[in-house]
């Protein structure tokens, strides 16, 4: 049964060296609390007297176990040795890649801190265990109990190491999640396969730059578990090359403009781009995200190609398109914007009409311009003048 503690602020630091929010902390983790509290935010037992059911700003930290309060005395005895992790500390080190080396930390300290329980209950030890950059630090009351606890330490970490295996290096995070969403396969459907094909009961997981596969404690790292590692590694390397990404432009605003102009015909590009190859290029897929483009296929030739047509578009449609200033004016600019394009773009369609100008034109949310495409130079300094002009009349018409 989760349980609480009544503590006054003042009288911890009498009776401990650490600060009442680390000794919250503790006290949070070891009572399997999900949640780290901050420097003024303390459980309390405001609600239905049911122990804690929110956390408020308050000066002291309150607990109750129950609806029974705690006695202050037992508090602060109950706490001491929190006061006192820290005077002794050992260094244990895990691993020089820092995402590997902090799985494995959350793997010692485990869900909620389970884990760390566990091995203070089997023990018998009073430790705590923290994370450096490469390294966990391991604490105790005194000299004998860091030493022990860092020799228990040392051997989970070992034990870790043989069942956290990395198996791809991925720096791109949206190359990352597409390849672990397509290891584990509709509702784990793919995972499942795996399992059944290696004879491994393994999970998936990922890093920041990592694949990893796991395996749990509680079952020896054998064949079976070797031969999901390199199976893994093989499908998550093959998915790799199946996936390119091509950068378009920090700047959201041109980002979105040039993928309005890239999707416009995109299935005449696509038989255009057939006919200059030669080869089958039906069986490929576009993802627009964050400041790109995402292209991924069954086939890495097919990949490779779409991707250099891609860049090859994206770098003809950057050097077509002009910026033409609207008004300093934030607020009228976005007027501009509106009266420009009309209900439905109908005004739009009026202006292309009128003019015969066939172009693209996008205004930008952080900046007052309008971004102008054509299909080629003439077309493109054609738009220009055309929207210019049209924005002086906006304009003029504001100001009558």
């Amino acid at each position: 049964m989760a349980a609480s503690m009544l503590i006054r602020g003042y009288r911890l630091r009498r009776v401990s060296n650490f600060s009442l929010t680390n000794i919250a902390k503790c006290i949070f983790r070891d009572k399997g609390f999900p949640r780290r509290p901050g420097a003024c935010l303390f459980p309390t037992n405001e609600g239905n007297g049911n122990g804690i059911r929110r956390l408020v700003g308050t000066r002291n930290l309150f607990a109750f176990d129950g609806n029974e309060s705690i006695p202050e005395e037992k508090v602060g005895n109950e706490v001491f040795g929190f006061g006192n992790i820290g005077q002794f500390t050992e260094t244990v080190f895990t691993e020089e890649d820092v995402d590997f080396h902090f799985t494995i930390y959350k793997g010692i300290i485990g869900k909620w801190g389970q884990n760390l329980r566990r091995l203070r209950s089997e023990t018998g030890l009073h430790f705590d265990v923290k994370a450096s950059t490469t390294a966990l630090l391991v604490s105790g009351s005194d000299a004998e109990t860091a030493k022990k606890a860092t020799e228990i330490i040392t051997q989970e970490v070992q034990l870790f190491k043989k069942w956290v295996r990395k198996v791809l290096t991925v720096e791109d995070a949206d190359i990352r999640d597409r390849i672990f969403c397509l290891l584990l396969g509709e509702r784990g459907h793919n995972l499942k396969r795996l399992q059944m094909e290696t004879g491994s009961d393994f999970g998936l997981d990922f890093t920041k730059t990592s694949l990893i596969i796991t395996k749990g404690l509680d079952r020896p790292c054998d064949e079976a578990f070797n031969r999901a590692t390199e199976k893994v590694k093989q499908d998550a390397q093959l998915l790799k090359t199946l996936h390119k990404k091509v950068f378009v432009d920090e700047d959201v605003d041109v980002y979105h403009h040039i993928r309005r102009c890239f999707i416009k015909d995109i299935e005449q590009k696509v038989t255009t781009w057939k006919l200059e190859t030669g080869k089958d290029l039906s069986d490929f897929d576009i993802e627009y995200i964050k400041t790109g483009f995402l292209v991924y296929g069954n086939s890495a030739e097919v990949v490779k190609i779409i991707t250099e047509k891609v860049r090859q578009n994206i770098k003809r449609i950057k050097n077509l398109t002009k910026t033409v200033t609207t008004d300093e004016d934030n607020e009228f600019h976005h007027r501009i914007f509106h009266q420009f394009f009309g209900k439905n773009n109908h005004n739009l369609r009026k202006v292309k009409s009128l003019s015969g100008v066939d172009f693209q034109v996008s205004f930008a949310t952080k900046r007052t311009v309008a971004l102008v495409s054509g299909s080629n130079s003439e077309e493109l300094k054609k738009a220009v003048e055309v929207v210019t002009r049209e924005i002086q009349l906006i304009k003029y018409g504001y100001t009558q």
